[in-house]
């Protein structure tokens, strides 16, 4: 039975550590990644209640806890990044509250800017005197990888980038 709680467990750590980090810790109006800081506090929850399942368990339940908390911290993060970031979440839930849509934030402009004002704050983009460049890491390797992916996948498409 307690295997079964265990992903419930990490999934209300991945929430609580997200509300209070937000709350106490990050108050305030600095800018910050909101998609950093959920990576950050997602992978923090899964260390946390993977080293507490270890103590209470010993290191049998190692493989199992690690791989659990990792798989739910993943879906915590993607899940919030979902309600933070996507376009029909904020539309169906303006509808729902009755709030009007305004649609200068759906502008192809606004959310080109969007995006890259995201990525600058992720540190995956630099701007300097108006131009853009991407700052070597991990998601300049993924999207690198991702690219390589979709040109083998789909060869016919050349080097069309989107």
């Amino acid at each position: 039975m307690a295997d079964l709680a265990f992903p419930v467990v990490v999934a209300v750590a991945c929430f609580a550590a997200h509300v209070l980090v937000n709350r106490l810790v990050l108050p305030g109006p600095r800018q910050r990644s909101p998609q950093r800081v959920a990576i950050l506090v997602s992978l923090g929850a899964a260390a946390a209640c993977t080293a507490a399942a270890v103590c209470l368990g010993g290191l049998r339940v190692l493989p199992f806890a690690a791989v659990v908390s990792t798989c739910i911290a993943y879906c915590y993060f993607h899940l919030f990044n979902m309600s933070e970031t996507a376009r029909r979440i904020r539309i169906l839930t303006s509808v729902y509250l009755g709030v009007p849509i305004d649609d200068r934030h759906y502008s192809l402009d606004a959310m080109i800017d969007a995006r890259i004002e995201r990525l600058i704050m992720m540190n995956a983009l630099h701007q300097d005197e108006g131009c853009h460049r991407p700052v070597r890491g991990l998601l300049l390797g993924a999207s690198a990888m991702l690219d390589w992916w979709r040109r083998l996948l789909f060869p016919s498409r050349g080097d069309r980038v989107v």
